[in-house]
C-alpha cells in the first residue's frame, strides 16, 4: 500500500462524516462525485464548505504527511 492510500483510508471517516454533515445543513438530497457528474450548476457545489467544515473540526489536521510515510510491502 502506498503512502496517500494510508493516509486515504485513515481519513475516509472524518471525510464521510463532514461531507453528511455539510450536505444535511446545505439541505442536499444527494452528494455525487464531481468525477461523474455530466453537469452541475455552481450553486450545488459544497466543496468550499466542505473543505471548510473539515478544517474547521481539525480533523484533517491530525493524519501525517503522506511524504514523510514508509509504504508497506504486499498491501500490509
Amino acid at each position: 500500500m502506498i503512502a496517500s492510500q494510508i493516509v486515504a483510508e485513515k481519513l475516509q471517516p472524518a471525510v464521510e462524516e463532514t461531507l453528511q454533515n455539510v450536505a444535511k445543513k446545505s439541505g442536499a438530497g444527494v452528494v455525487v462525485n464531481k468525477a461523474v457528474t455530466v453537469y452541475a450548476n455552481d450553486k450545488v457545489d459544497m466543496t468550499d464548505a466542505f473543505i471548510k467544515a473539515l478544517n474547521e473540526n481539525g480533523k484533517a489536521e491530525t493524519y501525517p504527511n503522506p511524504d514523510t510515510i514508509q509504504p508497506t510491502v504486499g498491501g500490509q
